[in-house]
Parts: structure tokens; sequence; C-alpha cells
């Protein structure tokens, strides 16, 4: 137990190349660089991904769009043709003729 209170005090006492074992030493300019460093990073990444986020969301939104002007053209044909069987019926059993 004596000799535990031993190495606390002696590890206390110890300098900054002896307590850090295979670590560098960096200084605070140093230290800034690398946060400095590493927000360039972080910012870059986020810039990246949502430029490619935003290309994939216009890219689904065109064809989405693409593909729904396509379903209403059929839509708008099947509506002339049933007007054209309406005017075909009102003409056939009423005789009458609707422009």
């Amino acid at each position: 137990m004596l000799s535990g209170l031993n190495n606390r005090a002696s590890l206390g006492r110890m300098d900054a190349t002896t307590h850090t074992r295979g670590m560098i030493a960096m200084t605070e300019p140093q230290i800034w660089t690398m946060i400095g460093a590493f927000a360039a990073l972080m910012f870059g990444m986020m810039t990246m991904v949502s430029t490619v986020f935003i290309r994939v969301l216009r890219a689904e939104l065109g064809g989405l769009r693409a593909e729904m002007n396509s379903r209403f053209e059929i839509v708008g044909h099947r509506i002339d043709g049933l007007d054209r069987d309406v005017q075909a019926l009102v003409k056939r059993n009423f005789g009458l003729d609707r422009e």
C-alpha cells in the first residue's frame, strides 16, 4: 500500500515527455492547425454530400415529372375517346348534333 502511494507521487513529478510514451508531443499552433484542417475537411465533406443529394433529388423529381406528364397524356386521350363516344350516343339517341 505504501509503495502505491510512492508510485502515485512519482507520477505527479514526471514531465510531459516521459508520460506520453510513444505519442508525439504537439505544440499549441500545431493543435490549432489540426483543428482547422479537421474543420475544413468536415465542411468540404458536408458540401459534397449536400451537392450529391441535391443532384439525386433533382434527377428523381425530373423522372417523376416525365412519368406524370406521360400518364396525364394517356388520361387526356382516354377522356377524348369518352367524349367522342358520348357525342355519338347523344347523336344516335336524340338526333342532336352537339358542338
